[in-house]
């Protein structure tokens, strides 16, 4: 469906759609990455919750009886905070929800809902409903999208309206658009005090990488939103772009994103917020991150006309946003399938961008963040969690920390404590380093947390960060191969098997252990023997072990595999149990030669042979540690 536009022959034309096709996942919200939840806390926020103002959502629609934008005291079937709905695509004053991806419900609730636990940007604002795409799907038109901003134009007063929403878009710009019939609309609301925002685009794999921005965020008079993760939720994928893995502040790969025409990164995945029947459901794409800056901006105009007696232009909280936002880079730590810009970006800081507002500020605020950080094979590495400031201190600030075990142990990381100090004119973020001890141990994630106390000059908004130790040594595939034993499928744990578990394991290079645990158990490291080494011997001595387990009658005592001393060089028919005249070695340094020789020779009555009935091989020598911190 294609946007119809007027007769200006020098306008372009072009077919937008919502920027998600979204699947339902349940999975937390965002508050804590923008310091949303410390804004609220804050007294000196009271009462900027955007009551008294009015946003605009143009989108899909919404349901408009969900109790997260307010009670419906008249019986109309309309939330009370739902101040105006019209529906332009058909033509009719119903503006709820029809689509299936419940789109325009999500998006209204990261702006508004009132929620208790999923709340909104700004719980206490008005919404005005303006539905622009049809309920039997496809993309909105041109004609109908520009009617809903001309007749915001015409309302700005009657309903108080400082801020529009729109996650929709088209294409991939990366200079400035002005060509669209729908841009003089967007340069007149500007002139009347609202900002427009609306999502940069979900096509950064699909497009080649290309930096860009899709249009009406290309528009200079509207605000160009990305989208970047709000936690770890493990792999991702969308859009053709993935996400090996995810952290908070890390580029979603399929985000939109150019240098010059992002305006602001905002939390885009996964997002929590209202279905369109009731309830809630979980969302990613630029469409959840646009919202959260709609919210922002109507606080911001609410605490500015209270502040200083006037509306912000969209110019003037585009500064804002940059020079309030969290610095990130796309491409320091981003791990993904698409070619990362390396540019530096803004993403949204709403406490500081509350406190840039105030007429008479009070101290800064401490925060400390939390950290996804993943342990290596390698031997100890550096975890840096930062503690930033909301704004530069007028005078030195001091704060104490220390770590505190979760359920990482002591062999998992070195203690630390100490203080920090920020000096008026320096930097007003710093990191606290610790020491993380790699391992080779297969073993859960664990975390540890780092607590700040004893602030002066500031005041600690949020005192403890989550370090996060994601454990690499499980997704080896040599472990994953053991793990399941039966490697090619045949139901039978073969000299085939082991080969492969071989030759993974040596694809890998060479490693060298640290000490093994106490007491040692077979599964605890893949150096079964201790010789320093991953070689064919401890393969198979794991196998042996995994086969004597099946095979052996319910209550038997484990078999328990023999060790061996290389200085000994004992040979290695007496390791495996086998005749001295099948090997091909006489030292503990197995080859796979020697494995498959011996695995192959054995009888169908052997246990190298034997049918793997039951899945009774468990890593039960796994540290079990507390839940989570909460933070």
């Amino acid at each position: 469906m294609n946007w119809r536009r007027r007769q200006k022959p020098t306008r372009r034309k072009a077919k937008v759609r919502n920027l998600e096709s979204l699947e339902p996942r349940a999975l937390l919200n965002a508050s804590e990455l923008i310091n949303l939840d410390l804004y609220r806390a804050d007294p000196r926020f009271a009462g900027a919750d955007g009551r008294g103002y009015t946003a605009v959502v143009i989108d899909t629609g919404v349901d408009l009886n969900h109790p997260s934008f307010g009670p419906d005291l008249n019986s109309d079937g309309v939330a009370d905070r739902i101040v105006y709905q019209y529906d332009f695509a058909d033509r009719d004053a119903n503006a709820s929800d029809g689509s299936s991806t419940s789109h325009g419900s999500h998006v209204a609730g990261v702006v508004g809902s009132a929620d208790a636990t999923h709340y909104g940007v700004a719980p206490g604002v008005n919404l005005v409903i303006l539905k622009v795409f049809k309920d039997s799907g496809g993309g909105a038109e041109m004609a109908d999208i520009e009617a809903a901003l001309q007749w915001v134009e015409q309302h700005v007063a009657t309903y108080n309206i400082v801020a529009v929403n729109l996650s929709l878009g088209v294409g991939n710009y990366a200079e400035p658009e002005t060509g669209f019939v729908i841009s003089d609309e967007f340069a007149r609301l500007d002139g009347l005090g609202v900002i427009c925002v609306a999502a940069a685009g979900n096509d950064f794999s699909n497009g080649g990488s290309q930096v860009g921005v899709s249009y009406p965020s290309a528009d200079p008079k509207v605000l160009a939103v990305s989208a970047v993760w709000a936690d770890d939720y493990g792999a991702q994928s969308y859009e053709g772009a993935v996400d090996n893995t995810t952290a908070p502040d890390r580029v979603a790969s399929f985000s939109q994103r150019h240098p010059q025409l992002t305006d602001i990164f905002a939390p885009g995945g996964l997002i929590t917020s209202t279905d369109r029947n009731g309830g809630v459901i979980t969302r990613r794409g630029t469409s959840m991150a646009a919202p959260y800056v709609t919210g922002a901006a109507v606080l911001a105009q609410q605490l500015s006309i209270r502040e200083r007696g006037h509306r912000l232009t969209t110019a003037e909280f585009r500064d804002l946003l940059r020079s309030t936002g969290i610095q990130i880079q796309d491409g320091d730590d981003e791990n993904d399938n698409v070619t990362n810009s390396g540019a530096t970006y803004r993403r949204l800081n709403l406490l500081s961008l509350g406190e840039a507002l105030l007429a008479v500020p009070g101290q800064p605020t401490l925060t400390i963040e939390n950290l996804v950080f993943t342990e290596t094979s390698a031997g100890p590495t550096t975890a840096s969690l930062t503690v930033r400031l909301s704004r530069a201190p007028t005078s030195r600030v001091t704060v104490d920390f220390r770590t505190l075990a979760g359920s990482a142990g002591a062999n998992d990381f070195v203690a630390a404590s100490g203080s920090l100090t920020f000096d008026p004119g320096g930097p007003i973020q710093q990191s606290i380093n610790i020491l993380i001890v790699g391992d080779l141990l297969p073993e859960p994630d664990e975390n540890l947390a780092v607590d700040l106390s004893n602030a002066r000059g500031a005041t600690i908004g949020r005192a403890r960060g989550v370090v996060v130790i994601v454990d690499d040594d499980e997704t080896l595939s040599y472990h994953n191969s053991l793990e399941s034993r039966d490697v090619n499928g045949d139901r039978k744990i073969s000299a085939l098997d082991a080969l492969i578990v071989i030759n993974e394991i040596n694809a890998k290079g060479s490693y060298r252990l640290p000490s093994p645990a106490i007491p040692k158990q077979p599964w605890s490291y893949y150096d079964v023997n201790d010789d320093g080494k991953i070689s064919a011997l401890d393969a198979l001595i794991v196998i042996n072990y995994i086969n004597n387990l099946i095979a052996a009658p319910q209550g038997d005592p484990p078999f328990q595999p023999e060790s061996v001393d290389s200085s000994e060089r004992t040979p290695v028919a007496e390791v495996l149990g086998a005749p001295a005249s099948t090997m091909t070695a006489t030292t503990a340094q197995a080859s796979a030669t020697d494995a498959v020789f011996a695995l192959s020779s054995a009888g169908e009555d052997s246990p190298f042979a034997c049918i793997n009935r039951a899945a009774v091989y468990r890593e039960t020598y796994r540290r079990q540690g507390s839940p989570r911190f909460s933070s």
